[in-house]
This record gives structure tokens, C-alpha cells and sequence, in this order.
């Protein structure tokens, strides 16, 4: 699924939901976060993408990203989020006045 907004797009999770279990896509961090790609297209003009998140349902810890260096001049973006646990999060991407925000579920299956 591809969600866009203001000139960039993201690639969502089937039905808003981030799922992680044994043998899928992902990963839990030593310290129980989730990690998990997400790709992200944005405007070439701008600047860097940056991007944060807040879960809603919730207090915890911000949102970490990792945005891969060397797309310099190319719309594509990899990215890495981090969510420190499960729940409902709002997270919102930058990219000079450009913004594009989403709400997804991260969940963990046995």
C-alpha cells in the first residue's frame, strides 16, 4: 500500500499494521524495540528527509529513524524505524516545508 502527501509517498503495512513474528520481516532489538523498512519516496528539492513519531495510545519513547545516506538526487529513500514498543503511532516525515504523516499499529505475534 502507498500512501502519499505533499509530494512524497511511503509504502505502508497491509491494513495499517506493522506485524512482527517469528520469521518475518523485522527485527526486535536487544533492548525489545521493533525495527522494521520502510520506503520512502520524496521531493528532490529540500534538503534531507527527516523523519519522527509519537505513539498516541500511549507514553513511550519518541520514534528513532535511520535514513540512508548516498540518494542524493534520487527519489527513492531507504529507511529504518524504530519503534521503541508496540501500539498505535503517529509518524511524520520531512523534507524542507514538505511534511507527510501517517498512523500505523506495530504489533508483536508470538
Amino acid at each position: 500500500n502507498m500512501y502519499e502527501e505533499n509530494g512524497q509517498w511511503v509504502g505502508l503495512w497491509p491494513e495499517g499494521t506493522v506485524v512482527f513474528q517469528p520469521n518475518g520481516p523485522g527485527s526486535v532489538e536487544a533492548d525489545g524495540a521493533l525495527a522494521m523498512k520502510f520506503p520512502w519516496w520524496r521531493p528532490l528539492e529540500g534538503g534531507h528527509l527527516m523523519i519522527e513519531g509519537r505513539r498516541l495510545d500511549a507514553a513511550a519513547p519518541p520514534l528513532q529513524a535511520h535514513v540512508s545516506a548516498g540518494y542524493d538526487g534520487q527519489y527513492f529513500q531507504a529507511t529504518g524505524l524504530i519503534f521503541p514498543t508496540q501500539g498505535c503511532w503517529e509518524v511524520t516525515g520531512r523534507v524542507g516545508n514538505s511534511t507527510l504523516t501517517f498512523i500505523t499499529l506495530v504489533v508483536v505475534l508470538p
